[in-house]
């Protein structure tokens, strides 16, 4: 069964709040913004219902904080974790992407370039290579580059794209920021083809072989 309470509009802007009510003397505010009221200015509402009512009113700005800061946390994120783009696209767009922030991953392929404070290195993303231009402290972590023995390092850059940059020729580059090892290179097992070694051997016996007899002949 609900229990009702009634509640004089004169109490309700004073916050003063009947004992019978329930609610905790401690509550000195209350926005009394009720509708209906009777013609002796009274109105009966649930115990219940008074009680939700304040608290929603109380808890609003909390509310409000925790979506403010939930979107803000949200977009934080989304910013600072930016999906890397391809170099098909970073060299399609490159004139909209000309002097942006964007972000590349790729393979170390070949030698590491020295230039006094900054060196040269090219990530391969498996379609193409993009020239990155960084300091030499930001390369420091490269171990491995990627050859015939060896599978290079995996990097994500983050750094400005140059489509025809002044500094380097008018190629096109990106200056690096930061740099992120995804993951190491290692040395690559080489399987030796064992039809192939057999088929060398015996070409060379058959070379031998013929070598032999002309200086029989002779």
């Amino acid at each position: 069964m609900i229990k009702f309470v009634t509640v004089q509009r004169s109490e309700v802007n004073q916050g003063v709040i009947p004992a019978q009510a329930g609610i905790q003397r401690g509550y000195d505010r209350m926005d009394a913004r009720f509708h209906g009221h009777d013609k002796n200015g009274r109105r009966e509402l649930p115990e219940a219902e008074l009680l939700l009512k304040f608290r929603g009113h109380r808890f609003k700005p909390q509310i409000a904080q925790i979506v403010v800061l939930s979107i803000l946390y949200f977009l934080f994120f989304t910013l600072s974790y930016a999906q890397p783009l391809s170099s098909t696209e970073l060299i399609n767009n490159a004139k909209t992407y000309d002097g942006k922030i964007v972000v590349y991953e790729g393979e170390v392929i070949g030698d590491v370039m020295r230039r006094a404070d900054y060196v040269w290195i090219n990530l391969h993303d498996g379609k193409n290579a993009l020239g990155i231009w960084l300091h030499k402290d930001l390369a420091k972590g490269i171990l491995f580059t990627g050859s015939y023995k060896t599978k290079g390092d995996w990097l994500e850059v983050q750094g400005s794209l140059q489509r025809a940059c002044k500094q380097h020729g008018g190629d096109l580059d990106i200056h690096a920021q930061t740099i992120k090892k995804i993951r190491s290179g290692r040395l690559l097992q080489i399987n030796l083809n064992l039809a192939k070694r057999n088929l060398a051997i015996f070409l060379l016996g058959v070379l031998c072989l013929i070598l032999f007899c002309q200086s029989i002949k002779a």
